[in-house]
């Protein structure tokens, strides 16, 4: 049963079973589970090494594993750098939850490995919600049922930053053991739907968000295009037509 809320906490009460299943969810799983199908995934916890790969396989992923002991980042990059994929589609490295060492608004997935059993190396909200991009998903897998039959500490977390989470939409599966949260689209955004801004023609953006200094986010391909060319965005997506010149 998969409910959807429009909350900014709620208890989940779950056996061993049920951390168990969440634990062993497969990249296809939780392509399915989030529809978020390629981009950036960054996978918190180095026992998520072994999901890392998966993703990585199916060839629509970028992901980076950050880990928290520098033995099981080494074995975990040892066994990645076996199937020939690290450095191309996965890297994993030593680093720090707090803060994420991404760009604001970058990341389309966000996957926390066994969260709560160790406050203080939970990733904060603020954190999370700054890296992902609007509408992109954290997605907390493997949850301590023993602690989530006593207390209630992804309300804790929540809760934890001033204003809490206002428009977090949270979804959870109760039966397979896993929650995620889906980023807000903050007021203000304007989209470019037309050559020139919108159907009437005038090229002025009403965007509340853009501000100088303007830095790049990120680059893709093609580089180098034909002309005229135009990018507009709509809806949380980003088109681009090129012509013939």
């Amino acid at each position: 049963m998969r409910t959807v809320l429009t909350l900014t906490a709620f208890v989940l009460i779950g056996s061993a079973a049920v951390s168990d299943r969440a634990s062993a969810m497969t990249a296809g799983e939780l392509v399915e589970a989030t529809g978020i199908s390629h981009g950036l995934c960054s996978i918190l916890g180095v026992e998520g090494s072994d999901l890392g790969l998966e993703f990585a396989r199916t060839g629509g992923f970028v992901v980076h594993v950050i880990g928290l002991d520098d033995g099981a980042v080494a074995a975990a990059q040892k066994r990645v750098d076996q199937q020939g994929l690290y450095g191309k589609k996965i890297i994993v490295e030593r680093g720090s939850f707090n803060p994420l060492p991404y760009a604001d608004n970058l990341l389309d997935l966000i996957i926390i490995m066994n969260p709560f059993k160790d406050d203080a190396d939970d990733p904060s909200l603020a954190e999370i919600l700054r890296a992902l991009h609007p509408r992109g998903r954290a997605v907390f897998i493997g949850h301590d049922p023993n602690r989530m039959m006593t207390s209630d500490p992804l309300q804790n977390w929540l809760g934890s930053e001033q204003g809490g989470a206002p428009g977090v939409e949270i979804e959870r599966d109760s039966e397979n053991g896993w929650t995620q949260l889906v980023k807000p689209v903050p007021p203000g955004i304007d989209n470019w739907s037309q050559w020139y801004h919108a159907p009437d023609n005038n090229p002025v953006f009403t965007d509340k968000l853009i501000k100088a200094p303007y830095m790049t986010q990120w680059m893709g391909r093609p580089f180098h295009v034909a002309l005229p060319n135009v990018t507009t965005t709509a809806g949380g997506r980003l088109f681009f037509a090129t012509g013939h010149v």
